[in-house]
């Protein structure tokens, strides 16, 4: 089941928590049964999160184009690394295929984000 942070945002750098917000379910569509919980925003969690971006544009806007080939590196290394984590995550909340999710929809995010460095 998933459940690590599912009453929680990430907003402006750190998890907080979602207060107010529903949760909703996170139905495997092959089983229909729940798999976990996610925390519904409202307009305030916009707002935050907004303000959080709004803050961050500054400094983020400065950095080089080597520390963006950075970020985005580590994140290629971490998907390529937890690429099963990510197909198995896909199964329960969408009902993919295995085989699907391993040959697919998981490289795909892959190249997105390979295909994203070579544009900087």
């Amino acid at each position: 089941m998933l459940t690590e942070r599912e009453d929680q945002f990430y907003i402006g750098g750190k998890w907080q928590e979602s207060g107010d917000a529903n949760r909703l379910p996170v139905v495997n569509p092959a089983s229909q049964r729940v798999v976990g919980h996610i925390a519904a925003g409202g307009a305030d969690h916009v707002d935050l999160a907004v303000a959080a971006a709004r803050d961050a544009f500054p400094a983020f806007s400065q950095t080089t184009v080597a520390e963006r080939l950075g970020l985005l590196g580590r994140m290629h290394s971490l998907l390529k690394e937890r690429a099963e984590t990510f197909a198995e995550a896909l199964v329960m909340e969408m009902g993919a295929a295995i085989s699907f999710a391993r040959a697919s929809q998981v490289p795909f995010a892959s190249e997105h984000i390979r295909v994203q460095m070579e544009t900087l």
